[in-house]
């Protein structure tokens, strides 16, 4: 069986008159916050002035890939996945060159530091613009470290650096010394239509066969290291001892779960804190919220957070990468000190405190529409694409594209 597969294959053929963006992304298993960002941005960019898909390398075998296919389907994102084997598998670097060709790619976007190192050797034989979106580095392991290094040396030799977060931009700028001109700090945005409250929590926790009078605090994401849940749940356990309805609910999965679960019953937890999986619709798990945590060691700028705050959800997070732009200082959502032992006393004010989570819910959704949604995330986007190949933007507009999508 073949290790390539084309979701839109009417979308592929010979392009010649609009030039083309190709976000490129390595992954393993189901991906994570830039996945929303790399398929809904097609709908986004007016097809006059760019057409825009995503190629996907993932492990052969992998079956995560099926849900990024079944996202990208929904959206009306075309996209190449390709199966490898190794490191660099010698046939994805062909693959991915026949789509540059045929699709007549003028951008690269790159997304993590194979993409982009992928994206400088494909150069050499297809002429393209190099763009990348730094999302979040990890260093817990040796080989997070040896991908981080990669990376940031990748991005000393492309064209513009995007940047989701503000330590990433000072990162870019000071530590790698990328000229100003080649950095940008760019937020990540939200479509606010789908992320709006359509039921009040007391419905939204019965149809979720929820006890209205539990106290619901929520999780949603990949259960990995870099989430922190190992850390959060001690502060949970204080605080199941302060509010007796305690319900902590993680939806989502990951390569941690298992070590997660163990943890649990050892800490005799496993009557306060519920593993459902990766659920579809999100929304109705965050209307059942009364708050969400996110005790995250290292992040970009979360989606979780930006979904949460749009959907009302009072939010407690710590203070890494850019939640802190996101929370202004604790008036959008609680920030968790460095210390934890001051977390069980913010996470039993946030779910006691009804007034101060009203107070943090309608601050929130406000700095969503304010600064953080998608549409006003793609502007900047395509006037970086327009400045990377010398166009005069006259009158670019993405709203046909966004009226078509409300429509």
């Amino acid at each position: 069986m073949s290790n390539q597969h084309d979701t839109a294959s009417h979308h592929m053929q010979l392009y010649t008159d609009v030039p083309t963006v190709l976000h490129v992304r390595v992954m393993a298993g189901t991906g994570g916050g830039p996945e929303k960002t790399i398929l809904h941005s097609p709908s986004y960019i007016d097809r006059r002035q760019y057409r825009v898909a995503a190629a996907y390398m993932h492990p052969a075998g992998d079956k995560g890939i099926e849900s990024i296919r079944e996202q990208a389907m929904e959206l009306g994102c075309p996209l190449r996945t390709f199966g490898e084997y190794g490191p660099l598998d010698p046939r994805c670097i062909t693959r991915l060159l026949n789509v540059c060709r045929k699709r007549n790619v003028k951008i690269w976007h790159g997304h993590d530091y194979k993409s982009n190192l992928l994206g400088l050797i494909l150069r050499k034989f297809h002429p393209m613009k190099l763009i990348t979106t730094a999302h979040t580095w990890h260093d817990d392991t040796w080989r997070m470290r040896l991908y981080r290094r990669i990376d940031q040396w990748c991005l000393k030799h492309y064209d513009h650096v995007i940047c989701v977060s503000r330590d990433l931009y000072d990162c870019c700028r000071k530590k790698l010394g990328i000229e100003k001109d080649r950095a940008s700090l760019v937020h990540n945005g939200i479509e606010l239509r789908p992320w709006s409250r359509l039921r009040n929590i007391e419905s939204a926790k019965k149809a979720l066969d929820i006890d209205p009078q539990c106290k619901v605090l929520g999780f949603t994401g990949r259960l990995n290291w870099e989430k922190g849940l190992d850390r959060v749940l001690h502060a949970v356990g204080t605080v199941s001892q302060r509010v007796p309805d305690l319900q902590f609910v993680l939806v989502g999965d990951g390569p941690e779960r298992r070590k997660l679960e163990k943890q649990v019953r050892d800490m005799h937890l496993t009557g306060v804190v519920r593993f459902v999986g990766w659920r579809k619709p999100l929304q109705a798990w965050y209307e059942a919220m009364d708050a969400l945590v996110l005790p995250s060691r290292s992040e970009g700028l979360p989606n979780t957070l930006l979904e949460a705050m749009a959907m009302g959800v009072p939010v407690a997070s710590t203070n890494v990468g850019g939640v802190n732009d996101l929370l202004r200082d604790g008036i959008c959502g609680t920030v968790l000190e460095e210390d934890r032992d001051t977390w069980p006393e913010a996470l039993t004010d946030l779910l006691t405190n009804r007034t101060y989570r009203e107070r943090l819910a309608t601050s929130a959704r406000q700095h969503i529409e304010n600064y953080f949604t998608f549409d006003q995330r793609m502007h900047k986007i395509t006037r970086l694409y327009d400045d990377l190949l010398g166009i005069v933007p006259a009158r670019r507009s993405i709203m046909p594209c966004v009226q078509a999508r409300a429509a």
